[in-house]
Parts: structure tokens; sequence; C-alpha cells
């Protein structure tokens, strides 16, 4: 009888269990983790790729995020005039092939200073605040490199030279200083290297084919801006 009543009280504590739910978790721990910002200059704009979390503060795995936003100020060093904030809102979806998304922003203004921040909303009681705060600054690009040259000298290095572009892509006189990206591809192998001056040196061969692309960048307040490529130029 005794075991009897003993097993009648483990089924009605096992019973009463039943049906419970977890205890939510705090909202400190519901917070997702901060996301991931890099900001990169194109020719058009700026490139925003942002890297979701994929868990919480609390180290719970995050599969849900009812929007993402995207804060920008804009401003005038110049004048005197408040910030501009406008915020863009998107909404990812979550899944295991990557949570990496790109975001273009190309209307700009050229002399302002941007500034990116970014929010994570989980639900309607759990977001984070505004972080990953980014700063750049707009210009127009440089414009497209011309009057390239290339001469073979005796020791057997092509000498490639151009004229540095004094102008950005609308005409205007450029604002900062120069430097430039070659690339140079044999076969389907692509290398590129920095250079300071108008002129590249390179060891060839007539056996081997070998184009190069040339690539104007400003640097405009510390925010590198790059220009069109030039066409490729080829040897021999």
């Amino acid at each position: 009888m005794k075991n009897f009543f003993s097993f009648f009280f483990l089924i009605t504590i096992l019973l009463s269990g039943c049906g419970r739910k977890a205890p939510p978790l705090p909202i400190s721990q519901s917070i997702p983790k901060a996301p991931q910002l890099n900001v990169e200059a194109t020719p058009f704009g700026f490139n925003l790729w942002i890297t979701l979390p994929s868990e919480t503060q609390g180290g719970n795995p995050l599969n849900k995020i009812t929007s993402l936003i995207i804060e920008r100020e804009e401003f005038n060093e110049n004048l005197p005039q408040k910030p501009k904030v406008k915020h863009f809102k998107l909404k990812p979806k979550l899944h295991s092939a990557g949570r990496l998304i790109l975001y273009s922003d190309s209307d700009l203004k050229p002399g302002f200073r941007y500034t990116y921040r970014l929010k994570l909303k989980k639900d309607f009681l759990v977001e984070t605040p505004f972080q990953e705060e980014r700063v750049v600054y707009w210009t127009d690009p440089p414009g497209l490199i011309e009057d390239i040259k290339w001469q073979i000298n005796e020791e057997g290095f092509l000498l490639l030279s151009w004229a540095p572009p004094l102008l950005d892509v609308k005409g205007n006189p450029l604002s900062g200083s120069i430097f430039y990206h070659v690339e140079r591809y044999i076969n389907e192998n692509l290398e590129t290297y920095e250079v300071k001056e108008a002129i590249f040196k390179d060891k060839v061969s007539t056996q081997i084919k070998v184009c190069y692309r040339i690539q104007p960048l400003l640097n405009f307040k510390g925010t590198l801006i790059p220009g069109p490529k030039s066409e490729s130029i080829c040897y021999p």
C-alpha cells in the first residue's frame, strides 16, 4: 500500500508539471548582439555591408528580427546647420545561408559628412540602441584616367604612364590627394598594386600576355573614393 501511494504521488507531480511553459527570458537577455557594419565607397555612393548577429546578448539563438533600421546623419561642416537625420527600415529574413546584407546609398551631396548607425528590433518590446557608428565623407569621384602610354626599356621592363586626373566626373576641380590602383591580369589571375605616382613598372615577356587597368582613388577627408577604371591595356 505504501508503494502504491508513493507511485500515485509521483504521477501527480509529473502530471501537474505538464503543460507549464518555461518562464520568458529577461529582456536584457533577449536583446540581439550588435550587428557589424562596414562602409565601402564606390564611384556611385556608399555600400553598407551589414552582418546580422546569430545570438542574443544572453547567448541564445537569434531566429527572428522584425526590422533593421539604418540611421543616416547628413551634415555640412562648413554651414551652421543642424544635421539632417533620415531612417531606412528593412525587414531582413534570417536563414542559415547567410546573414550578410548589402544596402547601397547613392543619395549623397558633395562635401557632406555622413554618419551611419544601426538598430535591430526583435519585437515590439526588445530592440537594440543605435550603434556601430561609421563616419565617412562624400564628394564626386575623380575622372577617368587619360593619355595612357607604355614603352619597353632595354631591360625588358614595361613602363606604364598616364596623365593624373585634375577634375572629378562632373568636371569640377578635385579636392584631396590622388593615388591609384593598378590591376594586373595574366590569364585569369588578378593582382592589384597601389601606386602614388602616375607610373607603373612591370617585368614582362613576349611569351605571356598581360593586361592592365588603372583606377584613380581620391582621399577626401580620410574617405577613399574610387573613380572609374580605365580600359584594358595589354602587352604584347
